[in-house]
């Protein structure tokens, strides 16, 4: 009867002990100043039994997790993770499987985000090396592409502030891929693309400081990042910048743009050779100085498939070479390339911009080395307000066209075999060409004129027509005349009668 008696009592208890864990199981309000000591007790087994059911939960969790690690597959990083029936969740982990469900689209979403950070960064250093050196407004981002597109090519673009907006739009489309073209407008994407971008100019300016010393022919002491060039007398005079002046800097001013560091309007950016390495280093990498080197990643100018300098890729080379000279707490030199971009998009089919480009194009993309340059003195001009406009109409200026001096070689120039050759037509200046001529997605390159530097005359730009015509000539039929009446007589055997025999069958 005891027995039974204490199986009863506890069967009672245990109802009662139930009954009292789904009454507290209730919620419970928090006690206040009024509160009796009775509310307080129920508050704290409430709580009690919240605490316990979390610490059940979380020993569910742990065990789940448990299984779900010793069951994943061992794959490679390359290699995507096949789902097979070896790897479902069992029926004992359901109660996790809505959160354990959310891993596999957070690593897709975290994956998806790396691919759209590297075409960013991507898209960063071509827009920024080949284009735009600075970040463009922020209204350019959130200004839609126009349909059609500007025709980035057109010298006409500048005439209106309307119309250049629309070319830096048209340009920042065409130089991002079009996947990313929907959130261009987001300030993520902006904040992003401008943090790249200086980042991208200060990993190129700090691998160019690296150089700079074989570039400029200069200690390379002098372009160290934390070095003081502004006080030297030499860098000062070479960047055409005056201290305590207080004055905006002036790009074309700047003496190391011209031949033998003497500003002349008409022979602006003629010291190419200073522009065309530093290209070269941004897009072919340093080692692409030095004709021996061999190795490394493959250059941007391959990956990008460049084959030509554009006029934003000029002016990069412009600026770069400008920055190398400045201080770092200077704010002297420029912060904007737009005056070199304008200067190059209104002047690019002018011949002898065509001429420089050309000359660059060869030594950046062809791989020739050029260790040093004939270029003929020019004379000082006087101090213009807008040096930009005084360059581009001394371009089209004929009327001081003896500023050049020609000098023709002493000796005959050595005889040389081409394939097929065709003179092309020497100008004296020929005006601007039509809007027209311009092509609307690529930029024009130089023609055949540099096939005429090959022969024997080189760095001329200009040659009148009638010293083409007469000087030439006359020196020609002289020297002729003089060859054959310098010759001697030599005794012929019978083999060079053979060999004269031969040589006039072979002729027939």
């Amino acid at each position: 009867m005891s027995d039974k008696s204490d199986l009863d009592s506890s069967r009672s208890s245990g109802i009662h002990s139930s009954s009292d864990e789904d009454n507290y199981d209730h919620p419970v309000a928090p006690p206040n100043e009024d509160t009796s000591k009775e509310h307080y007790q129920k508050y704290i087994k409430y709580l009690q039994l919240q605490h316990g059911k979390l610490e059940q939960r979380n020993a569910r969790l742990n065990e789940s997790n448990n299984v779900l690690n010793a069951q994943q597959l061992k794959r490679s990083c390359k290699r995507p993770l096949k789902v097979t029936s070896s790897n479902m969740i069992s029926s004992a982990s359901q109660p996790s499987s809505a959160g354990l469900s959310a891993a596999p689209s957070t690593a897709s979403d975290s994956s998806k985000l790396n691919d759209i950070e590297k075409l960013i960064l991507g898209s960063v250093k071509k827009y920024a090396i080949t284009t735009e050196m600075f970040l463009p407004n922020k209204a350019i981002f959130k200004t839609e592409c126009p349909d059609p597109p500007t025709d980035i090519s057109n010298p006409n673009r500048y005439a209106k502030k309307s119309t250049e907006k629309d070319k830096l739009v048209t340009e920042l489309y065409a130089s991002i891929d079009f996947v990313l073209h929907p959130w261009m407008r987001t300030n993520i994407f902006y904040n992003q693309f401008g943090t790249g971008m200086q980042q991208a100019r200060s990993s190129f300016i700090n691998g160019l400081r690296s150089v700079a010393g074989s570039i400029f022919n200069m200690p390379n002491e002098y372009f160290m990042s934390k070095y003081d060039c502004i006080s030297v007398l030499q860098v000062t005079d070479l960047i055409g910048w005056e201290a305590g002046k207080g004055k905006v800097y002036d790009v074309f001013k700047a003496p190391i743009l011209y031949p033998d560091n003497v500003i002349n309007v008409k022979r602006a950016f003629k010291n190419w050779l200073v522009i065309a390495k530093i290209i070269k280093v941004a897009v072919c990498g340093k080692m692409s100085l030095y004709p021996k080197a061999c190795g490394g990643p493959p250059p941007y100018a391959k990956i990008w498939q460049l084959a030509n300098c554009t006029p934003g890729l000029i002016a990069f080379g412009v600026t770069s070479a400008l920055i190398m000279f400045g201080s770092p707490s200077s704010s002297c030199l420029p912060i904007k390339n737009s005056r070199e971009m304008k200067f190059f998009v209104v002047k690019w089919t002018h011949d002898r911009i065509k001429d420089i480009v050309q000359q660059i194009n060869t030594y950046v993309f062809d791989g020739i080395v050029k260790t040093q340059l004939n270029n003929t003195p020019g004379t000082m001009v006087e101090d213009v307000t807008d040096s930009l406009d005084c360059v581009m109409a001394a371009l089209d200026d004929d009327s001081d066209s003896d500023v050049l001096t020609i000098s023709l070689p002493s000796e005959p120039p050595v005889p040389q075999t081409f394939n097929s050759f065709t003179a092309p037509t020497i100008h004296n200046d020929p005006a601007m060409p039509s809007t027209s001529s311009i092509s609307t997605r690529s930029l024009p390159t130089a023609a055949t004129s540099h096939a005429v530097a090959s022969v024997g005359i080189q760095s001329v730009q200009e040659i009148p027509k009638d010293f083409l015509a007469d000087t030439g000539t006359s020196n020609t039929k002289a020297q002729k005349k003089a060859a054959r009446g310098k010759r001697t007589k030599v005794p012929v055997d019978d083999a060079d009668i053979c060999r004269s025999s031969c040589n006039a069958s072979t002729a027939k």
